[in-house]
């Protein structure tokens, strides 16, 4: 199955290709995500940690998707400690994390309907309480992107 993407231009969404229905299932330094706005990383291929509670991954199409799993977060950590205890509470780990994608502008993209469970009206740009396969599913989808947006 293919599991690309593509981005319908009419809506700024991250859909599958046409024809292949989804399956069901903060202020930080330079070159994170900064107060969940846009990504302001250095082009190409880029890792990057932010606050201590997650990490984002840009690929070499320039698309990014970050991952967070802590205070504030919507993950099951959401409410454990608080935002001075980040880095410990990321080092503990979470079971589900808060996920979002961005394209090579750095701009939020809507998120597939499988993050929803194919709930249409629940989809966002942002998808919480993800368990492990989802987010490496979205990793590989994020990563098939073309490098333009169309």
């Amino acid at each position: 199955m293919d599991t690309s993407l593509k981005v319908d231009s009419s809506s700024q969404d991250l859909a599958p290709p046409s024809g292949n229905a989804p399956a069901a299932p903060q202020s930080s330094p330079a070159g994170s995500i900064n107060d969940g706005e846009r990504l302001d990383a250095p082009k190409g291929s880029h890792f990057g940690i932010t606050d201590g509670k997650g990490f984002h991954v840009r690929f070499g199409n320039g698309w990014t998707i970050s991952v967070q799993f802590g205070w504030g977060n919507y993950c099951a950590t959401r409410n454990t400690g608080s935002r001075t205890d980040d880095r410990a509470n990321g080092e503990k780990g979470c079971e589900n994390a808060e996920v979002a994608v961005f394209d090579p502008a750095g701009d939020f993209v809507k998120l597939p309907a499988f993050m929803y469970d194919g709930d249409e009206e629940r989809r966002n740009d942002v998808a919480g309480w993800c368990d492990a396969d989802s987010v490496l599913r979205l990793m590989n989808r994020t990563a098939s992107q073309s490098k333009e947006r169309a």
